[in-house]
């Protein structure tokens, strides 16, 4: 039979945080959670050198409906070297005109 040599993929995140030349000036990463979000995702922040991470629980939840993937809404938590801000549940879209509101006022 066939060997199933497993072989580690590159850590895209971590490898443009780490860039000593040219780091992108903000770092983002997406954390999909099945337990311990806020703990895994400021874990993540860290391990992997972003400035943010958006957290997500994924698969059922107490009820057994699916959540964040397939749905029209998600629960984010927003992580940043401040902590950890809960935003209420809201559409893919106005999740992303939340974080575009975020970078603004970053850089401005």
């Amino acid at each position: 039979p066939p060997s199933l040599d497993l072989v580690e993929t590159p850590d895209i995140l971590r490898s443009l945080a780490d860039r000593k030349k040219m780091r992108p000036k903000l770092v983002i990463g997406f954390a999909a959670e099945t337990e311990n979000l806020q703990k895994n995702a400021t874990l993540k922040r860290k391990n992997k050198r972003c400035d943010w991470i958006l957290a997500n629980h994924v698969g059922p939840d107490q009820t057994g409906k699916e959540r964040a993937f397939g749905q029209d809404m998600n629960h984010i938590y927003f992580v940043s070297e401040h902590g950890v801000e809960e935003w209420a549940p809201m559409s893919k879209e106005d999740i992303a005109q939340k974080l575009m509101q975020h970078v603004i006022e970053r850089f401005t």
